[in-house]
């Protein structure tokens, strides 16, 4: 890489006080099978702030450990490798998954390293530095490509959020005649529901009760690329065939919904590091 890696770097991490602090740290460097990532985003889940940011009350896996920099939805380029990586190089693209497994486990074997029960389990931003800072230190094994098509941050959406509404779905078994409800206390999980439903032709009615098969115009739109965006595009009168039906105590709407009674919200932010 022709940018000069820096020995020092920023960190941001939550004392728990419903305040961040940004601190400087000394840029790590990577050990055998660790590659140095120059973070270019990462998104904020709803576990950072239930769990961490205005007290610390999570427990075992959701234990976070005090210093630790925090942002466990991180993307990505690589600007160093140690000894030992055999598939990433300097200056690929990378989406950072959020849990780094013992590997050896039944579980991290099948690809659950979330249900790994090691000791050497260790969630990123939580028990092992994050990816809100310059640079994220982290094992070859977690790292993902991040096709061109794909900006970073959203691979930062995919490195937590998505991908884990992403699973949920393909464990229900729908098909793309199914008509299926989003409802849930999340702000950003009903945009991340539509997402995947919409690509495999998938059809979310607004009202409870709409589990079913939806005309045949809307599974004909479901099956078009880049659904979302075209949705918003439509008339407001028209885009009830997709609907996030968000249980908030704050009443925020949804930030996929630009509908006249619930304006456009972008949730959750993305923070872009200079570089």
């Amino acid at each position: 890489m022709s940018a000069q890696i820096t020995d020092t770097m920023r960190g941001l991490i939550l004392p728990g006080n419903s305040t961040a602090e940004l601190r400087e740290f000394a840029v790590p460097a990577p050990g055998h099978g660790e590659v140095l990532v120059r973070m270019k985003s990462s998104t904020i889940c709803g576990s950072d702030i239930r769990c961490i940011y205005h007290q610390h009350l999570g427990k075992g896996p959701e234990g976070y450990q005090p210093g630790m920099i925090a942002g466990h939805e991180p993307c990505g380029q690589i600007v160093a490798c140690g000894p030992g990586c055999r598939r990433f190089a300097c200056g690929d693209r990378v989406i950072v998954y959020h849990i780094s497994g013992c590997g050896v486990c039944n579980d991290c074997r099948r690809g659950y390293m979330i249900s790994c029960t090691s000791q050497y389990r260790r969630a990123y931003g939580w028990q092992r530095d994050g990816g809100m800072a310059d640079y994220l230190l982290a094992e070859e094994k977690d790292l993902v490509a991040l096709p061109d098509s794909l900006s970073y941050s959203d691979g930062a959406q995919v490195a937590c959020g998505f991908g884990t509404v992403y699973e949920g779905i393909e464990r229900v078994g729908v098909s793309g005649n199914d008509a299926v409800l989003a409802r849930t206390t999340l702000l950003n999980a009903p945009c991340q529901m539509a997402l995947p439903h919409r690509a495999i032709g998938r059809t979310l009615p607004g009202k409870a009760g709409g589990m079913g098969r939806g005309p045949p115009a809307q599974r004909r739109y479901g099956r078009q690329s880049d659904a979302l965006g075209q949705w918003r595009d439509r008339p407001v009168d028209a885009r009830r065939s997709v609907r996030c039906d968000v249980v908030s105590p704050r009443s925020r709407s949804c930030p996929c919904s630009r509908s006249r009674s619930a304006p456009l919200r972008r949730w959750p932010p993305a923070v872009r590091w200079s570089t």
